[in-house]
């Protein structure tokens, strides 16, 4: 299953200053774009994207991941993925983005580190 839609959707963290964009769906070039615009047009200090519901990416998602994450960091935000799939997760690590993009099993988790981050 490597075409299909993807559902993106935001909702509020737990904490303040936290937004979750959740995605289902796989994630491929030709279903990208809104995905795209959400990650260029969120801006919150914590944005946390919860990937369990999506079972492929291709290389054009990766590249949306990685833009995302460069911008957030460069204005001092903090972007987390939470929930990455096996199957992704084996492809972060096949192409090594797996040690730059921030992970975490939950959303919880996410929310946990970005506290401790914060009081840095």
């Amino acid at each position: 299953m490597r075409e299909g839609p993807l559902f993106p959707a935001t909702e509020p963290g737990s904490r303040e200053g936290t937004l979750v964009l959740r995605l289902d769906g796989p994630w491929t070039l030709g279903n990208a774009p809104p995905v795209r615009a959400h990650l260029q047009a969120l801006r919150p200090p914590v944005l946390i994207v919860e990937m369990s519901g999506v079972p492929y990416i291709d290389s054009a998602a990766v590249g949306d991941l990685m833009q995302a994450y460069v911008s957030a960091t460069n204005a001092g935000r903090i972007f987390l993925l939470a929930g990455v799939t096996n199957h992704v997760m084996a492809l972060f690590y096949l192409i090594k983005v797996h040690n730059i993009l921030p992970m975490y099993p939950s959303v919880t988790a996410a929310e946990k580190a970005a506290a401790r981050r914060k009081r840095r």
